[in-house]
């Protein structure tokens, strides 16, 4: 930000003196940094909690305010600044170097959780639980299945645990490893009437260093990464489909929606493809043929 404008983002913190001010400086952030409101006044009340919504700043909140500003300006998240992002109506612990929970992917949750509300799906297998949210959001929607989310990073295992002890549920159960590590077992590891459930890797490796610099400093890479066309996640998926009767929804890339459907055809399934809000192709679900699933 040039420093004329930092300059005016300075005076408008020291003019802070009543709720009006909070309220000035809460709708001229939110138009500058585009930050949803909630996180907005979030990050505001956590900077400055025994002045927001009240009067003069200290000068450590003052501090904090300002910081809060130039890590906005440099194109952080703000959940990270915050330590929290919201997902599903639920606020979830996050932290850098593990996946942020994105709102595509609460639409991809609650087409998922909405086939198995219809049954008969006992087991919710979820591969690469990042922060936890996927899994611990449809273990707390559908509480008569069981979800067992695996994770291979230490760093994002320690997080979903942080955030299964802030949403205790009995039905979500976290396996530190890979999955595809125990396939000789897996009939045994999937467990009942399993349908699976992931986020994968889908960005092709050659437009990682296009991405933001703020994905590459935050985001990991091996969660992002889908090798060189983007679809080797899905290579590893599909044919678990067919092999283990176990249904697959999975967020895809805007373009990919013809490369997976040719994918699991070529195994002889089912894929549909669903478009987000925005209209742009976001998620599949692949069956077998002798499966009838309905949306």
């Amino acid at each position: 930000m040039p420093s004329s404008a930092m300059t005016k983002w300075n005076d408008l913190v020291d003019s802070i003196k009543d709720p009006s001010d909070w309220h000035r400086m809460i709708t001229a952030g939110q138009r500058h940094w585009g930050v949803p409101l909630q996180e907005w006044r979030q990050a505001l009340a956590k900077a400055a909690p025994s002045s927001f919504n009240k009067g003069c700043l200290t000068r450590a909140e003052t501090k904090q305010v300002r910081g809060l500003m130039a890590w906005l300006d440099q194109d952080h998240p703000i959940e990270l600044w915050v330590g929290e992002a919201m997902f599903y109506g639920r606020s979830f612990a996050v932290k850098s170097g593990v996946l942020l929970p994105r709102t595509d992917t609460e639409w991809v949750v609650e087409m998922a959780i909405r086939v198995i509300r219809q049954g008969p799906w006992q087991t919710v297998l979820e591969l690469g639980s990042g922060s936890g949210v996927i899994g611990l959001t449809i273990a707390l929607e559908c509480p008569t299945v069981q979800v067992i989310a695996w994770e291979v990073s230490k760093r994002a295992v320690s997080l979903t645990r942080r955030n299964h002890q802030r949403y205790p549920c009995e039905n979500h159960h976290l396996r530190a490893g890979s999955f595809f590590g125990w396939q000789t077992g897996a009939p045994t590891v999937m467990g009942p009437q399993p349908i699976m459930v992931c986020n994968p890797p889908y960005i092709p490796t050659g437009e990682w260093a296009h991405l933001s610099p703020s994905v590459q400093q935050h985001d990991p890479r091996r969660a992002l990464d889908g090798g060189k066309d983007g679809l080797a996640f899905y290579r590893r998926l599909i044919p678990m489909v067919h092999r283990y009767h176990a249904p697959l929804f999975a967020e895809i890339g805007w373009h990919q929606a013809n490369d997976v459907t040719q994918l699991a055809h070529q195994h002889g399934l089912i894929a549909s493809v669903y478009p987000d809000a925005s209209g742009h192709d976001r998620m599949v679900l692949i069956h077998r043929s002798d499966q009838y699933i309905q949306i």
